[in-house]
């Protein structure tokens, strides 16, 4: 039976909106409806409204709140974090008045959430208030970090593990399964947790070529990364080097100095410069990491400062062999791939490769008829 199914998505980042992507087209290339997707925006972040208006998804964009990082050490402020939500309260609660107008306009059989925290509260309040009940499943690499087999950075940094795990459990409230995205497979043991393969650009990244050309590749968020990566390019020359970040907004390439490269933020442009790369240096988001190990790349992982969630996510890279970890963008140990071709594994291939059948079962959908979607991103 065709199924409705309405997305709520966190936009901090951009890697819950990847997943959202890639779950949408699973979804309809297999009969299935995605009736709309409200999308939490903060006043910093607004979502790339392509994929959806292109496959006719409504986007309903609502505000939410969002990390706020300090202008001075480029650092996650957890205080500025906090003063921007009570600020901002009366915003919310119009917030919870869009979601629930969505949900009665739309009316879901299915409700995916993938780690917005509006999502889990609404839940709750939908309950409280007595309307009607609909199944909800949450999806998010995020929900790994709540079992207790997760191993993480430092037992010193338990106020940050807890807040992080807190955001988690909010998120997931009136939620009875959580999807934990992880890098492999692996045994857990807390209820209503199962984990499942990433959710990444399988259908882009297949129709690449992985080969090996002399260049590394980056990816960075902050201005203190851009001045580490420039310091350390100006020590080594010789290597050329491809960065796409946030700060490069009126052209789509921007030469620093010489064989280093700035480029715009543009996704199948980074995938195709990721298909060639020597190596591939980044900060820890989840998904940039998954793309790069199935392309069997030579990985180096910098976590944002004081970002918590992406110290978590570097050690796991470590330890489960995608990759290296340091604190700062300086990619000595990527240097020997550039004229020495890497050779990996292709474990996580095979793992990546039954995302779409083991999530359509966790979510209990059928595989239906054959739709072809627009390829916009």
């Amino acid at each position: 039976m065709k199924k409705k199914i309405l997305f709520i998505v966190q936009s901090e980042g951009r890697g819950h909106i990847t997943q959202a992507i890639s779950l949408a087209k699973i979804l309809q290339e297999n009969g299935h409806k995605v009736s709309g997707v409200l999308i939490g925006e903060t006043k910093k972040r607004k979502v790339p409204e392509a994929f959806f208006v292109a496959n006719n998804i409504p986007l309903i964009p609502f505000r939410t709140a969002g990390l706020v990082f300090s202008k001075t050490e480029h650092s996650l402020s957890i205080g500025k974090t906090v003063g921007s939500a009570l600020v901002n309260m009366p915003l919310y609660l119009r917030s919870f008045y869009t979601i629930n107008k969505t949900i009665k306009d739309t009316e879901p059989d299915l409700i995916v959430n993938f780690y917005e925290a509006f999502g889990g509260i609404n839940a709750v309040l939908r309950k409280a208030l007595g309307f009607k009940k609909i199944e909800m499943v949450c999806m998010a690499h995020q929900y790994l970090f709540l079992d207790k087999s997760f191993v993480f950075p430092s037992a010193q940094d338990r106020l940050q593990q807890f807040s992080l795990n807190l955001l988690s459990k909010v998120s997931a409230m009136g939620s009875g399964k959580q999807l934990a995205l992880s890098f492999t497979a692996r045994k857990v043991t807390k209820p209503g947790l199962v984990v499942v393969p990433p959710l990444i650009r399988l259908n882009k990244i297949r129709q690449l070529t992985f080969t090996t050309e002399p260049f590394l590749l980056a990816y960075m968020t902050q201005k203190s990364h851009e001045k580490q990566l420039k310091k350390w390019q100006a020590a080594n020359p010789k290597i050329r080097v491809h960065c796409f970040t946030d700060s490069v907004k009126n052209q789509d390439k921007v030469t620093i100095q010489k064989n280093l490269f700035f480029h715009k933020i543009n996704a199948s442009k980074f995938l195709e410069y990721m298909a060639k790369c020597s190596g591939f240096l980044s900060t820890a988001g989840f998904e940039s990491i998954c793309e790069a190990a199935y392309m069997l790349k030579p990985i180096l992982v910098v976590p944002v400062p004081n970002h918590y969630e992406q110290s978590c996510n570097a050690l796991d890279t470590f330890l489960s062999g995608l990759g290296e970890m340091s604190t700062s963008f300086e990619p000595d140990c990527l240097v020997p791939y550039v004229l020495n071709p890497y050779k990996s594994s292709n474990d996580i291939q095979n793992w990546c490769d039954k995302a779409e059948s083991l999530i359509l079962k966790e979510l209990g959908l059928q595989k239906l008829n054959q739709n072809k979607l627009v390829e916009t991103v």
